[in-house]
């Protein structure tokens, strides 16, 4: 018996609605399969993307010990508890300092005696320059050489960490990098100055201007002419980078560093006195002697400030 049409109609409709569910569960099978897969996706990207910083830092650990040494002295001068920037401040204003900024090709070598504070205003400087980079294509690096590690700071080490440094910023470099590790790891050797200094080349010229801070270069062994070999190899780089040195003034450096702009570092007398006060109300000592004499502040800090006028 032929059915009717609304017999017709109605089984037509079932068979839809049972489609559509179908479909409709199809869909979110595929909607989570795709969800899923996009994770899949994150998940193995960020693998990748650990495995490669897992990498670089074996690299950068085999490259030289240097960079985290100069990072960390870095951070220990900008956290210091009675840092003072005022001199930090004046220096920047300075007519050769702001020369020396918008120009390319130069060398500024502040000198001060010991203690005045050339590390401070190396740090602060460096900030300084951060500051302005950002946003910019300026490359920054810089050296903290100090006497208690000598036998690391050898120009190959130094010139590896600056190297080190603005690579870290332009990753188009690493694969150069990662190719100099394989070939000395596979040969057992270490990478030569010559072999640095290549990288470094490309490296600097991927940067508008880089700039370069050396702080205390007069703790630099002289030994193996160390210096000469550094200040050397750095110069092949000057048309592109602006290289600033801190360190006292000694007849050594007076030669290798011949033709440039010297600016004399003093000790900034707010900063003196700031210091000096923070320091004798931090002194429990003399606490008792301040309480029962106010002035006595005020002319310890006087003869001080005094003495340290007519060095």
């Amino acid at each position: 018996m032929l059915m009717s049409t609304r017999q017709t109609a109605f089984i037509a409709q079932q068979r839809l609605d049972i489609l559509s569910h179908i479909t409709s569960a199809v869909s979110k099978t595929v909607g989570s399969i795709s969800a899923d897969m996009a994770n899949v996706t994150v998940d193995i990207r960020s693998i990748r993307l650990d495995q490669e910083e897992s990498v670089m830092a074996d690299i950068y650990a085999w490259l030289t010990p240097l960079t985290t040494i100069f990072r960390n002295k870095h951070q220990e001068s900008l956290s210091i508890k009675d840092r003072q920037d005022s001199g930090a401040q004046q220096l920047l204003q300075h007519q050769q300092f702001e020369t020396w900024v918008a120009s390319t090709g130069s060398i500024l070598w502040c000198t001060g005696l010991p203690g005045i504070g050339k590390t401070i205003n190396a740090s602060y400087i460096i900030e300084a320059l951060r500051k302005q980079s950002r946003g910019g294509d300026l490359g920054i690096a810089f050296v903290y050489f100090s006497y208690k590690d000598i036998e690391t700071q050898t120009p190959v080490n130094v010139m590896a960490s600056i190297l080190q440094q603005l690579v870290s910023d332009k990753p188009s470099h690493l694969p150069d990098l990662k190719k100099l590790h394989a070939q000395h790891t596979r040969q057992n050797t270490r990478p030569s100055v010559t072999d640095i200094v290549l990288l470094l080349q490309d490296a600097v010229l991927s940067f508008s201007r880089v700039f370069i801070i050396i702080d205390a270069l007069d703790e630099c062994t002289d030994a193996d002419d160390a210096r000469f070999i550094l200040l050397t190899e750095l110069k092949k780089l000057q048309h592109r980078m602006c290289l600033l040195v801190m360190s006292r003034l000694i007849p050594d450096l007076e030669q290798l560093l011949e033709g440039a702009t010297r600016l004399n570092v003093e000790a900034s007398l707010i900063d003196i006195k700031n210091y000096l006060q923070q320091r004798l109300e931090s002194t429990r000592s003399m606490q008792r002697h301040l309480g029962e004499e106010p002035r006595l502040r005020d002319r310890i800090i006087s003869v001080i400030v005094q003495k340290i006028k007519g060095m």
